[in-house]
């Protein structure tokens, strides 16, 4: 009887042996999906907060560019909260 070994591995399209080196499949894989988990949340914070300064920014060009900027709410408001928005 011919005792199986685990550690020898056929390759189907070359038919050579190679010794497998064990790892645990389910922990790499799962470790790779929560690098992948925090990497999209990363990307989603960075995502929200480009939102939000993209807001501010546009509402300082809307304002500049009407006759309005010299009315109040005053302009320093907005330039106010871009410069808060760019300090976060």
């Amino acid at each position: 009887m011919i005792e199986a070994n685990n550690d020898e591995v056929i390759c189907p399209n070359c038919v050579t042996q190679f010794r497998a080196i064990p790892v645990n499949v389910q922990e790499e894989l799962a470790a790779l999906r929560k690098a992948n988990l925090d990497c999209v949340d990363h990307f989603n914070a960075i995502s929200a907060d480009y939102e939000r300064l993209r807001k501010v920014a546009q509402t300082v060009v809307d304002r500049w560019d009407t006759p309005l900027w010299k009315d109040v709410p005053a302009t320093a408001e907005y330039i106010g909260a871009l410069r808060k928005e760019l300090g976060q």
